[in-house]
């Protein structure tokens, strides 16, 4: 499927792409790279892996850069629903990784025992095939969070969970 998508992905059948669009991507790829965002995520993940015993405390002053890379190429969409499972189009892969301090939870929290890097990633892709032609769509991919919420936004943003 996905060759017969890149052979298919002809610019001349393309969708056209507005600034709205790339507006679009690149807001809803820094709502979700934000460390609010995938902080958090990441913070819940931990919380939920270690035991009671351990509380983790982001530690800002050793944050790590936020990444959004940029590519042109195929993506496939894992939702049961989707009636174009590989799409084509300008592709955000966006990571944040953040480091925690570990400390006893009984402690008063004056020297961590230990600490943890916890990653966040995700996926977003604007789609530039021509597969919806009555239905022109923004960016797919990612969730929300952090930033402002403006409607154009929300309705150009889905929350379907794409993989590269």
């Amino acid at each position: 499927a996905q060759r017969t998508l890149v052979r298919r992905a002809d610019a001349s059948e393309w969708r056209p792409v507005d600034d709205a669009d790339l507006r679009a991507l690149a807001k809803a790829a820094l709502r979700v790279v934000n460390r609010t965002e995938s902080g958090g995520h990441a913070l819940e993940t931990l919380a939920h892996l270690l035991p009671p015993c351990l509380t983790p405390v982001p530690d800002s002053k050793r944050a790590e850069p936020l990444r959004i890379d940029l590519s042109l190429g195929p993506a496939v969409d894992p939702t049961e629903d989707c009636k174009y499972p590989w799409r084509w189009g300008l592709r955000a892969n966006v990571e944040g990784s953040t480091l925690y301090r570990l400390f006893q939870s009984d402690s008063d929290f004056d020297s961590a025992v230990a600490v943890a890097r916890a990653t966040y990633s995700n996926f977003l892709i604007l789609p530039l095939d021509s597969l919806d032609k009555h239905n022109k769509r923004g960016p797919l991919g990612g969730g929300g969070g952090g930033g402002d919420d403006d409607d154009d936004d929300k309705k150009n943003l889905e929350q379907d969970d794409l993989s590269p």
